[in-house]
């Protein structure tokens, strides 16, 4: 992710107001003409991992075990609410 340090690196150089800041982390994306600065910025929410194992499983899990798709995809809801509450409290 490397663009997107570049990208915070060079907001703060700039002293870029705090709410555009944040603005174009959220929306960057959504902004009328948006520049590609400011596409860069929404990287906050992809800069994550991601399981693209497809629904497979590599050995027979019994149901209820705490580790089928259900358990899994948690996980990946966990990581959409680490950066949601990120991006969204203060403290």
């Amino acid at each position: 992710m490397w663009p997107y340090r570049d990208w915070v690196i060079d907001a703060l150089n700039r002293d870029l107001p705090f709410d555009q800041f944040t603005v174009e982390q959220l929306a960057g994306d959504l902004l009328p003409n948006p520049t590609k600065s400011q596409l860069i910025a929404t990287a906050f929410h992809r800069n994550t991992l991601i399981n693209q194992e497809g629904g497979k499983r590599s050995r027979a899990v019994p149901r209820g075990s705490g580790d089928g798709p259900r358990e899994h995809h948690r996980g990946g809801l966990a990581g959409s609410d680490s950066r949601l509450r990120a991006m969204s409290h203060s403290q």
